[in-house]
């Protein structure tokens, strides 16, 4: 059987308990169709002929007994039919164990890709990779599992293990190549041009071979996104039908891994492009506050989540407006503040952004704080390196792939900027960003990230009068966003009542009615999506009107679709909010907007 004609399908089964090999045939035995994109796109690769796609089922094989099983994988070898994947229970008795079992079938099969299946194991994560050694051919699977979860990692395994052979084959030729090729050039000794030309052509061979990896990587990332995206889709679909709490638990555990895999397959692509210079800079006029804006309400929800303290701080005056590719500066600072929250279990992730002039020239300096683990000197520098991580026990808690840091680096120093690391035992570390501003700094307007809170509470004006006359809730979780609500509608007449979260607005609103709710819609404990579908279901119609600074494309009409009738983006801009009101409250004085202009002039 040759790897580029046939998919190799075979997977091995090895368990004590009879009923788990009926489950594996029945789940591995119907299939669903081969992805036909994704097998044109290997074909065209490796310049073969395409794979046909009616292979959609698997060949299950079983074994009782851990030496059973590795007496099956030494015939299938001996017989040309290895198999590519097993599933292993960890608890085999009287024989072998899992664990065991695993180690006698590596020793002698190395490239078969492994799923261990426990419901409880006598080993520790730890133990398993003192036995076994760290490596990327070994899953664990829960029991009891599901046909969907098992399926995906038949599919998924087999097709690794079958693109692992293509490539080892494939290697193999270059070399066998490479090596006819090289004792030609030195049996060939009749000229020096000769040999010259020969060098140069194999120089060429091997930059297509590299074109042609970042292409292979390029494609394969695409045909993943594709069904990734429905993935993602379909689970949150999922997680806003009437769903019990075991059922909601899984489809966001879906929802959350194949997001984390999307911004890995992203990773990945951004490596590709910029391992073959074709990354290019979009270097354009920028605002500087609606860059910090978006990082915030990306990151904010995050550390809240975890209960860490987040905050954008300006330390300096900064201009409004750089020249910059400020998509790019989001992915670095994304990438520095969500390592900083992922690796931080308590205390604080702060962004510092000041001004810093080196050798004449004006640079954005952002220096992401954080009180999480510490980075050993040894390990401060090399942490940038593709692949890399400080500590790789760190690394299986928290999870990475080791390439956010390395495309940080490379992105900074695309911006003709830099990216570097301080880190102190015990308090944790600093990651500084710094960015050409490309302005003259002087000459632009200063930003100040509070000057929209000033301007909503305006100065006190004793003779205005209040427009309105209601009860209004305001759910929010943050003290200042707190206190300038309640100044803002207690000016526009209105009696405010606070609570800081959704559970606070859901409680409030069984003892008593509003005229409006101000929904924030990131909050702890229960946010206002959540919070306002429990409204609505408990039969409460009082508008309710969304407030969040996570003001991207599409977030309006999730707030609508949660139950929201109106959805207000921070920060608030005081003619809007009275617009808003308006309309569902009876005006009793003249429009806002025109009492404010006034009382200017």
């Amino acid at each position: 059987m040759k790897w580029n004609q046939q998919k190799n399908r075979r997977v091995l089964v090895i368990d004590d308990n009879r009923a788990i090999h009926d489950d594996f045939r029945a789940i591995l035995g119907n299939g669903l169709a081969d992805n036909v994109p994704l097998d044109e796109a290997e074909a065209a690769i490796f310049s073969e002929a395409p794979v046909s796609s009616q292979q959609d089922k698997f060949e299950v094989d079983s074994a009782f007994q851990g030496q059973v099983g590795l007496e099956k994988v030494r015939q299938a070898l001996k017989d040309g039919q290895p198999y590519a994947m097993a599933f292993v229970d960890i608890r085999m008795p009287p024989g072998w164990d899992g664990i065991e079992t695993i180690g006698h079938i590596w020793k002698e099969y190395p490239e078969l890709e492994v799923v261990i299946c426990t419901a409880y194991s006598d080993y520790q994560w730890q133990d398993v990779i003192d036995k076994l050694g760290e490596t990327e051919q070994l899953l664990i699977l829960k029991k009891p599992f599901d046909n969907i979860e098992v399926y995906q990692l038949a599919s998924a395994l087999t097709q690794k293990w079958y693109l692992g052979r293509m490539a080892e084959q494939k290697r193999e030729e270059l070399e066998k190549t490479v090596r006819q090729r090289t004792q030609k050039l030195e049996k060939a000794n009749d000229s020096l041009n000769r040999e010259v030309a020969e060098r140069k052509r194999a120089e060429e061979k091997a930059e297509g071979a590299n074109k042609a990896k970042s292409q292979f990587l390029a494609n394969m990332s695409h045909e993943i996104r594709t069904p990734m995206n429905a993935i993602i889709g379909f689970s949150e679909v999922l997680t806003e039908e009437e769903l019990t709490q075991e059922q909601k638990k899984y489809a966001a555990a879906i929802y959350n891994a194949g997001h984390n895999l999307l911004a890995l397959i992203d990773d990945i692509l951004d490596f590709s492009k910029i391992e073959a210079g074709r990354l290019e800079l979009n270097i354009a006029d920028s605002s500087l506050d609606e860059l910090l804006g978006n990082v915030e309400s990306l990151m904010r929800p995050a550390a809240l989540e975890k209960g860490l303290k987040f905050a954008i701080l300006q330390c300096d005056d900064l201009p409004e407006r750089i020249l910059t590719d400020s998509d790019r500066v989001f992915q670095c600072l994304v990438n520095l503040a969500g390592n900083a929250i992922k690796f931080t279990e308590e205390g604080h992730v702060y962004v510092n952004v000041s001004i810093e002039e080196i050798d004449y020239k004006t640079y954005i300096r952002f220096d992401v704080e954080d009180t999480g683990i510490s980075i050993p000197e040894d390990k401060q520098e090399t942490i940038f390196d593709l692949f890399t991580q400080a500590d790789g026990s760190k690394t299986r808690k928290y999870g990475g792939s080791g390439l956010g840091l390395a495309i940080t680096r490379q992105l900074a120093e695309l911006l003709e900027g830099s990216v570097s690391v301080s880190s102190e035992e015990g308090k944790g570390s600093v990651f500084t960003l710094k960015i050409p501003a490309n302005v003259d700094v002087k000459s632009q307007p200063s930003l100040n990230r509070y000057d929209t809170a000033n301007e909503l509470l305006g100065e006190k004006d004793t003779k205005q009068l209040a427009e309105f006359s209601g009860r209004v809730l305001v759910a929010e979780d943050s003290p200042t966003n707190q206190m300038l609500m309640r100044t803002v509608l207690e000016r526009l007449g209105l009696d405010v009542t606070i609570v800081a979260d959704g559970n606070g607005a859901v409680q409030k609103c069984k003892s008593q009615s509003f005229d409006i709710i101000f929904m924030d819609m990131y909050m702890p404990n229960m946010n206002g999506y959540e919070a306002t579908k429990v409204l609505r279901a408990n039969d409460v119609r009082t508008p309710v009107i969304a407030l969040t600074a996570h003001a991207m494309k599409g977030d309006e009409e999730k707030c609508i679709k949660a139950g929201c009738d109106d959805y207000l983006a921070k920060p608030i801009n005081k003619n809007k909010l009275a617009e808003t009101i308006r309309k569902y409250l009876p005006s009793s004085k003249q429009a806002f907007v025109e009492t404010a202009d006034s009382a200017k002039s």
